[in-house]
């Protein structure tokens, strides 16, 4: 995380019982969240108050590890059932939304959330940033693999985006292609590539949807 998006969530948790709802999407948000409160000297009772929505059990589990039992998580882990689930439990116009995650997240949950009558503040919690890719890594893709599994839409868009060689992409694309859900679909489908999504989206859901196709 920079400095300014970390000045900029340290803000927003100065005024955490300001919010009414405070929405997570991933554990990365959550560990950060806390790592964040932590070093302001604050801890989960901060959160008293604030209803609390985790976007499927990964979340809710690390949310879990730091004290917190969140009031909403969808059975479907996607943004448009959260906010679904969110919409449903209350009427949202005028409501505060604290919303901490990655810079490149996408901006649909945000968007529906604001549509809906929320005030949202959508909070850079943390950063991702492309790993480097050996070379004897990457000739083993090119070589050829059986599948290719993608548990984001950034990971997606950054071993498919600029800068990818021919041959990788090649060698993907003539692969058995999963996604662990809808957003990630997306990005591989604006690739030409046609994924299998799991049906539950999470790792357990990818293998699942992995080890059912080669089965067939």
């Amino acid at each position: 995380t920079d400095p300014g998006s970390a000045s900029r969530l340290r803000e927003a948790l100065a005024r955490l019982p300001e919010f009414d709802y405070a929405v997570f999407t991933s554990v990365n948000g959550v560990e950060r969240f806390f790592a964040c409160l932590g070093e302001m000297g604050f801890d989960a009772r901060s959160l008293a108050g604030v209803r609390v929505a985790a976007i499927g059990p990964a979340t809710a589990a690390a949310l879990a590890g730091k004290g917190v039992s969140p009031d909403l998580c969808p059975e479907k882990y996607t943004s448009s059932a959260l906010l679904a689930a969110i919409g449903s439990s209350a009427d949202l116009k005028g409501k505060s939304v604290l919303l901490p995650r990655s810079a490149a997240a996408p901006p649909d949950l945000a968007e529906g959330l604001a549509k809906a009558g929320a005030i949202v503040e959508d909070v850079e919690a943390y950063g991702t940033v492309p790993a480097e890719i050996s070379g004897e890594d990457l000739a083993l893709i090119e070589d050829g693999v059986d599948a290719s599994a993608f548990m984001s839409s950034s990971s997606a868009a950054a071993l498919l985006g600029a800068g990818a060689g021919g041959k990788l992409r090649a060698a993907i694309a003539a692969s058995a292609v999963f996604s662990i859900g809808p957003a990630t679909s997306k990005t591989l489908r604006s690739f030409g590539l046609a994924p299998v999504e799991a049906a539950e989206h999470t790792s357990e859901g990818v293998v699942s949807a992995i080890v059912g196709h080669f089965r067939r």
